[in-house]
């Protein structure tokens, strides 16, 4: 079991013996990210915490016994822990079973869709101390209304737990989020400002960030022994070590995002066009290549995205737009 427990990334002894708000672990798969803060927040832990997914589907799949999302701490722990749905609320509870009758041993919490978790609205989640938001970075290039939205409906899901408690003494809640190397184009990350972070990270081979300030702690698993074995796996031999998949799931590179064509321009080099959604556009001098930054400057501002769309492309040639650097 030692040797087991050695070849895991522990994600919760970082978020237990440490004291930040928002804990971001981005990483390949099956490397022990979710599983080791589900353990935590089962068997080290007596407060009650929010389990969080993105959309509807992906909660009515873990209802089932085959796709309980705690079957392998059940497993491993001797425990019983379902999801079960009572007046559209996802209850998270350890059942005992005694002449048939169906017997909760402990309540750990609730869980519940990103998407539709404005209906706990007006739920004292005084006794919540965690919420671990699972799988917060989309598989699929191809945006949802729901990935649109995502951050938007994330932070105002932690203002309806975190409420005041903050302003009467108390510790605010800690937020946990787990997810693959899919993907840098996500809600979330863009809101915190941390894309451009984790690029740096990964160019520089480097593996934690944490901003005091703000409270954030971010972690890139970089070689973790698992992930070295599964390397040598029937999967991964047939894929071969070049493969797209291999690459995400063990050596947690972003397999959809391609960081060749992003790089600083000096602001000399630059000349203002025009602002949109807080994203600022400069042509490089003597050029036809359009830079992107959020650097500020002072040039016209479209606000609607039709207008903004139409205006750019009767001003300049689509070759303009293709290169575009995003620093």
């Amino acid at each position: 079991m030692n040797k087991e427990k050695s070849l895991y990334f522990n994600a919760w002894e970082i978020v237990k013996n440490t004291d930040y708000f928002l804990y971001l672990f981005i990483g390949g798969r099956g490397i022990g990210k979710s599983y080791s803060i589900q353990k935590g927040l089962i068997t080290d832990n007596d407060r009650k915490f929010i389990y969080l997914r993105t959309s509807e589907n992906e909660m009515e799949m873990s209802l089932t016994r085959e796709s309980n999302t705690f079957k392998a701490i059940n497993r491993d722990c001797g425990t019983n822990i379902e999801i079960t749905k009572e007046k559209k609320v996802y209850l998270i509870e350890e059942i005992v079973l005694k002449d048939d009758e169906r017997i909760v041993k402990r309540s750990y919490g609730i869980a519940g869709a990103l998407s539709t978790f404005a209906k706990y609205r007006g739920t004292d989640f005084d006794d919540y101390d965690y919420i671990f938001y699972d799988e917060f970075i989309s598989k699929s290039p191809i945006k949802t209304a729901i990935d649109k939205k995502q951050a938007t409906l994330f932070f105002d899901m932690i203002e309806t737990v975190n409420r005041n408690r903050e302003i009467t003494g108390r510790k605010p809640v800690k937020i946990i989020l787990c997810g693959n190397a899919n993907m840098l184009d996500n809600a979330i990350l863009r809101e915190l400002e941390l894309p451009s972070k984790i690029m740096a990270m990964i160019q520089c081979n480097q593996e934690k960030f944490i901003d005091e300030e703000r409270g954030l702690y971010l972690h890139l698993p970089i070689n973790v022994p698992i992930s070295l074995e599964k390397k040598n796996t029937a999967l991964y031999r047939l894929l071969g070590k070049e493969a797209d998949y291999t690459k995400m799931s063990t050596s947690n590179i972003f397999v959809n995002d391609d960081f060749s064509d992003i790089k600083k321009f000096q602001r000399n080099k630059l000349l203002p066009l025009y602002s949109f959604e807080n994203l600022y556009f400069y042509q490089v001098k003597d050029s036809g290549i359009i830079y992107v930054s959020k650097m500020k400057t002072q040039c016209h501002t479209f606000d609607d995205e039709k207008v903004f769309k139409r205006e750019k492309y009767k001003k300049y040639s689509c070759r303009c737009f293709w290169r575009w650097r995003l620093c």
